[in-house]
């Protein structure tokens, strides 16, 4: 197994989440994407699931200035406000 999960803290945000199930469901169907989501679910980490205010205002200024999703814009706001380095 990879060392980030071991050597890191992870977090997911909630839309992470959401992203990772309809796509796999899509692609690869029901049973899949709640494989896929109750493996993502039992990984050590810290699970975000509010969008609060200060994460909604950085991804409306993320999304004003880049051409990117919603989800996207969210899950860059959260790695800023919880300052999450991605190195």
């Amino acid at each position: 197994m990879s060392k980030i999960f071991y050597e890191k803290k992870i977090i997911f945000s909630a839309i992470v989440l959401f992203e990772v199930y309809y796509k796999t469901i899509q692609y690869q169907g029901l049973e899949a994407a709640q494989l896929r989501y109750a493996t993502l679910k039992s990984i050590k980490a810290d699970h975000i699931s509010e969008l609060t205010e200060p994460v909604l205002l950085k991804g409306g200024e993320i999304k004003a200035v880049h051409q990117i999703s919603l989800a996207g814009s969210i899950i860059v706001a959260h790695a800023f406000i919880y300052d999450i380095n991605t190195d």
